[in-house]
């Protein structure tokens, strides 16, 4: 197989539910996400000579990440042994998210950055099993992106 993906879960909408009453509710465990989401991956996978390792963080709302999620999240990138790092996250605060990676991985040395591998961000409005939704669609593209990043050669967040 071809290059190798680390795909973290870290909330947000795409990983929802319908839950009682037909109001999305956070995935309660690792199951529920991994359940919708490991069938596409592993056509994505098939059809595009990746290797994406899928890793659950949190399903909490991301108006609740905080530095130390941030600190958690920079030191898993650091510690990637992939080709791309890929992160489907809440849309409120993602960019928060991005922001903080990329701050942690450049570090204060001009011209110094530890970021050697492309790190792509999505989120959602709709859950990934939402039919005519957009989560399944910017999954797919949150894979397209890492690959053309990895084969363009690009280190960046």
């Amino acid at each position: 197989m071809g290059q190798k993906i680390k795909f973290f879960y870290a909330g947000g909408t795409i990983g929802m539910r319908a839950g009682k009453d037909n109001c999305l509710t956070a995935p309660r465990d690792d199951r529920e996400f991994k359940a919708v989401v490991l069938p596409m991956i592993e056509q994505w996978q098939a059809e595009n000579d990746v290797i994406i390792d899928y890793e659950f963080y949190t399903a909490k709302d991301s108006t609740n990440m905080n530095p130390d999620d941030w600190q958690a999240l920079v030191y898993r990138v650091a510690n990637a042994q992939h080709d791309a790092v890929a992160f489907a996250h809440g849309t409120d605060t993602l960019v928060y998210t991005a922001a903080a990676i990329g701050f942690g991985m450049h570090g204060k040395t001009s011209g110094k950055s530890a970021l050697t591998i492309p790190v792509v961000f999505t989120g959602s409005q709709n859950p990934l099993s939402a039919f005519g939704g957009d989560g399944a669609f910017n999954l797919q593209n949150l894979f397209r992106t890492a690959k053309a990043a990895i084969e363009n050669g690009i280190a960046d967040v």
